[in-house]
């Protein structure tokens, strides 16, 4: 089958409608796993599947029109939820009717949301900016309103970000457990009452967070900034109000603050989805004309991506994607090295200074992490009916759907910005899935980056898309 070169607004929209189910399915139990949740989440892979694939659509394209009524819609339904459930887990009140200034930041956003739909000419130089301050405004509220949250990301990173200025190294340290439960980590993992591994995440994460806790003491403004800068560059990868409607469908989608509550590092990888993403697009933009200066660009965005989170090394297996199609396959080698030699840069002297550590806490312990049956995943569905999946099982589920997810991609994808994260993302949408382990920051990178692909796509659409 011939691979198309652009997507058409149905399937964005079928995309795009997919990543809004999936917000919800994540509303209904906070990403824990729950039956009705679980069907929701399988419905928004169907979703997003038939829109990647094309399946049973015929020859109707749709039009621009319809793709932004449905980011609308799902906009309104997510802001409905926002308005009416618990903003997070751990504020004293967490009932939005109780904080007046938290509904009156959602008023505005509705309002910026209403004129990006309303008037597209200045969409991305007006409404989109005032949505992102007020957005900015309403992360700042949540933290403050919810300063100590029990989660262990808190922990890690304050040990870890402690032993950094002591010049210790974060990958060998062991942090207090501040759970009841020491199986959550895995046998062995817990001794009288710490933790026996060091900071879990790649050195990018640990840098990107280092100026937050310096200054205040709290890691997640930094997330803060980084998700805003990510939806940033998702909201101006096109012309028009797709795009910024997009940002705005991963900003408001149900259970974002819940996220930010919880300081997941996620919306540090979503800064660098967004400006490769865009950084792409751009490239692909009708002015713009090829160069090394802007594979250079791609490149160090892509680098930076793969350098955040461990699993985003999947793709260097969609890098050809990034580049124009009057470019060369030697544009592809220059993204590579470049791409490598940035992770390499930002990840090897932590790796010089404590190779066992980086091993120990990066890498061996995603073998050694346990099964969790309260993940929204389909192992956790048979587990809930006394089927306990094998080591096996654990093993092949998520990697059989992952190379589905791939497959897929492949098969049916445009080899553009759209497509890369669009291919990502329904990727990393079935891998999760079938995980031993997935919650709700794992489900809502997979908005972000199907978001990420809506937004892109938008710049791809032909003029009679646009005119419906």
């Amino acid at each position: 089958m011939k691979i198309p070169a652009a997507l058409t607004p149905l399937q964005l929209a079928a995309i795009a409608f997919g990543a809004i189910v999936l917000g919800h399915a994540l509303e209904m139990r906070d990403g824990f796993y729950d039956p009705v949740a679980l069907r929701w989440a399988l419905l928004a892979a169907v979703c997003v599947l038939a829109g990647t694939a094309r399946v049973g659509v015929g020859r109707w394209r749709g039009s621009e029109s319809m793709l932004a009524g449905v980011l609308v819609a799902g906009l309104v339904s997510g802001l409905l939820a926002l308005a009416t459930q618990p903003v997070g887990m751990y504020l004293v009140h967490p009932e939005p009717a109780r904080h007046p200034w938290f509904l009156a930041g959602l008023a505005g956003a509705t309002v910026s949301i209403v004129l990006i739909a309303w008037d597209p000419a200045r969409a991305r130089s007006t409404w989109f900016p005032a949505l992102l301050v007020t957005y900015g405004s309403l992360g700042v509220w949540l933290i403050h309103a919810s300063p100590r949250p029990h989660i262990d990301v808190m922990t890690v990173f304050r040990e870890a970000l402690n032993a950094v200025g002591e010049l210790k190294s974060p990958y060998s340290i062991t942090f207090p457990n501040i759970y009841d439960n020491t199986a959550l980590y895995g046998e062995g993992l817990v001794v009288n009452g710490r933790v026996q591994f060091g900071f879990p995440y790649p050195p990018l994460s640990l840098l990107m967070a280092a100026p937050a806790y310096a200054l205040h003491g709290d890691v997640r403004y930094a997330e803060l900034a980084a998700l805003l800068a990510g939806a940033a560059f998702i909201g101006s990868s096109a012309r028009g109000r797709v795009a910024p409607l997009a940002a705005a469908g991963l900003l408001f989608t149900p259970r974002t603050f819940f996220v930010l509550e919880q300081a997941w590092t996620e919306s540090l990888v979503i800064c660098w989805a967004g400006l490769t993403v865009w950084a792409a697009a751009r490239a692909r933009a009708p002015e713009r004309s090829p160069g090394p200066n802007g594979a250079a660009m791609r490149g160090v965005a892509l680098g930076l991506l793969l350098a955040v989170k461990q699993h985003l090394a999947i793709a260097l297996l969609l890098a050809g994607w990034l580049r124009r199609s009057d470019e060369s396959g030697r544009t592809t080698w220059r993204l590579l090295i470049v791409a490598a030699a940035v992770a390499v840069g930002v990840t090897l002297p932590f790796v010089i200074w404590d190779p066992g550590g980086v091993w120990r806490s990066v890498v061996i312990l995603q073998v050694r992490e346990p099964f969790r049956a309260d993940s929204l995943s389909v192992l956790s569905y048979f587990a809930s009916n006394g089927w306990q999946p094998t080591p096996r099982v654990l093993l092949a589920a998520p990697l059989g759907a992952l190379s589905a997810g791939l497959a897929v991609g492949w098969w049916r994808l445009p080899r553009t910005a759209a497509g890369f994260a669009v291919g990502l993302g329904v990727s990393f949408l079935l891998l999760f899935l079938f995980s031993k382990k997935a919650f709700c920051n794992y489900y809502f990178l997979v908005i972000a980056l199907l978001m990420a692909g809506v937004a892109a796509g938008s710049a791809e659409l032909s003029s009679e898309d646009r005119e419906g």
